[in-house]
């Protein structure tokens, strides 16, 4: 899941086909150089949310700063990379397209953004996968928050201004950019801010290896 922070003009991200394509047609345009035509270019801005469940193709581009959060996954296919040559060998970087083949799930989609409901000061659904779930909340007071029942740590990144995170025995001040880890053992927390928004993320049962990332493609 992709939760834009931060853009400049004109910022664009990749995300799946502009329309259904076989893998013939897609392996041509690869060989052809043109797989950028058969893409879809999306313009965004803060806030805009995309999920991006296995096979679908996308990219970061240029002037963008996003929060990712996704199951743990040790592979990553490059399909593409703009024909640029690494600085240290001097040579283009592999690509994995025959490992990414069959992967790869060829379908267009008619939206691929994620819409949502934002409400003040309470937890408003944004992606809740078989992983792990993921809401936002926009905060203009105090808000107490009660996790006993959760059975899982929570994760908060902070995706806009900033807050103060008290527990019983301590505090912790953060801002946009910054992303705080409480453990299951700590089931009552205080959120303090009159400006923050912050994702509040947490796992499945049985699900419980996810990982957290701030991606800045300036």
């Amino acid at each position: 899941m992709w939760y834009i922070m931060d853009v400049e003009n004109d910022a664009e991200i990749i995300v799946g086909f502009e329309n259904d394509v076989i893998e013939e047609e897609y392996v041509s345009s690869l060989d052809n150089g043109k797989v950028l035509d058969i893409l879809i270019s999306e313009k965004i801005d803060i806030g805009n949310t995309f999920y991006i469940p296995t096979g679908r193709v996308h990219a970061i581009g240029a002037g963008t700063v996003l929060a990712e959060i996704q199951q743990t996954s040790d592979i990553t296919y490059r399909i593409y990379d703009y024909d640029r040559v690494d600085v240290s060998t001097g040579v283009k970087r592999d690509l994995h397209t025959d490992l990414a083949l069959k992967a790869i799930d060829y379908k267009d989609y008619d939206d691929y953004r994620t819409k949502y409901n934002l409400k003040i000061n309470e937890s408003s659904l944004l992606v809740h996968s078989p992983y792990f779930k993921t809401n936002i909340i926009q905060l203009n007071d105090n808000l107490a928050k009660d996790y006993l029942e959760l059975d899982s740590f929570v994760i908060y990144i902070c995706v806009e201004g900033q807050l103060t995170l008290k527990t019983k025995n301590n505090h912790v001040n953060l801002v946009k950019g910054e992303t705080i880890l409480v453990p299951a053992s700590i089931s009552n927390v205080e959120l303090v801010s009159k400006n923050a928004k912050l994702t509040e993320v947490y796992m499945q049962l049985n699900n419980i290896f996810c990982s957290f990332k701030i991606f800045s493609k300036f």
